[in-house]
């Protein structure tokens, strides 16, 4: 499957800011979160997402927040496309080579939404999105 973007929309800015904590700044962690995934016709396929750019200091205290709603327009294989809306609807996740080429797509062409909003307001450019790991999650893995 070569799942591409074809088509993007911001549905949603939202930026929180403390500004005389900004010199604390330790890290920066870009998270993307999916709400929704609708099959179309033809191979087309609807993604509703949010991407998190969270800047912390060294105790994961926020400093900065900037989250944009996405939806994206993808475009892939008929068959893997309706697979993919089938294994979303049963458990809410994407298979992993769907979530690493939907990856490469959101740090090739949506990152650019984001990087306008971080400029603007002076902070650090966001670098690159992974997908949200939860907090039971990240702590199995350890």
């Amino acid at each position: 499957m070569i799942l591409q973007i074809i088509a993007n929309n911001i549905s949603e800015i939202s930026i929180k800011i403390e500004t005389e904590e900004q010199l604390k700044l330790e890290k920066i962690q870009n998270n993307v979160m999916i709400s929704d995934l609708r099959d179309k016709k033809n191979g087309f396929m609807l993604l509703k997402c949010k991407l998190l750019t969270k800047y912390t200091d060294s105790e994961d205290k926020p400093l900065g927040q900037f989250l944009i709603g996405e939806d994206l327009v993808l475009k892939g294989d008929e068959k893997e496309i309706e697979d993919a809306k089938k294994e979303w609807e049963k458990t809410k996740k994407l298979t992993s080579k769907m979530e690493k080429e939907l990856l490469t797509g959101i740090n090739t062409i949506c990152i650019y939404d984001m990087q306008f909003f971080t400029n603007k307001m002076r902070f650090p450019p966001s670098t690159g999105f992974n997908f949200e790991v939860k907090k039971e999650q990240a702590k199995k893995k350890k």
